[in-house]
């Protein structure tokens, strides 16, 4: 991972940040329509969120810097001991340095000290940063309905007024430049859009 320098000041700060994005969509937008022809119709619905940036899951996993193990049992040098000895309270390092000496080493007490535990590195926020961030925009299909109703003298010989016979999609397709499996579902914990294939009938007494 590589922080970019915004404003060219050689210092990654507060200054550097920038806007990615708004995660409320410019526009929203549906289309629905119903075709006939003869004893067939057609009918489908349409929606879309344009112009939005959503957070990613994915993204934000690989930004982000996982924790360090580190259970080596050796004499770590710590900030409280800068001279390099075995007791990190005692200056028991190089002969003849004084406290004096060891607050001057350059870098003396400004690093972290491993331990058995778990370090975190100083990048981590996963939610600032723009490889977390991507277009949502996307037009997804809610349902597609083909259905073909039965000529009134043949339905009439089992005493039915009416029937028609159907077969519905619902969620079948959803069209977007995002990489992941949903634009609308974005977040690790939210599962995605269920494709459900339904076939029935309307029956008319």
């Amino acid at each position: 991972i590589r922080v970019r320098d915004i404003n060219g000041d050689s210092a990654i700060t507060a200054a550097d940040r920038v806007l990615l994005g708004n995660t409320y969509p410019k526009l929203l937008a549906s289309i629905y329509s119903r075709l006939t022809w003869r004893r067939f119709d057609l009918s489908f619905l349409l929606q879309g969120r344009l112009g939005y940036t959503m957070n990613d899951a994915f993204g934000s996993a690989a930004t982000r810097l996982f924790e360090r193990f580190n259970n080596l049992n050796v004499a770590y040098w710590t900030p409280m001991k800068c001279d390099g000895g075995p007791d990190p309270n005692v200056l028991d390092g190089p002969p003849g340095m004084t406290a004096a000496q060891q607050a001057a080493i350059p870098g003396c007490n400004s690093y972290w000290n491993p331990s058995a535990g778990r370090e975190n590195p100083l990048y981590n926020d996963v939610s600032s940063s723009s490889p977390a961030y991507r277009p949502g925009g996307h037009w997804r299909v809610r349902n597609i309905t083909v259905g073909y109703t039965l000529p009134a003298g043949l339905v009439s010989r089992f005493r039915f007024s009416s029937l028609r016979v159907y077969a519905q999609a619902q969620d079948p397709f959803v069209f977007t430049s995002y990489y992941g499996y949903d634009p609308e579902a974005g977040s690790g914990a939210t599962p995605p859009s269920y494709r459900t294939l339904l076939v029935g009938a309307n029956l008319g007494f």
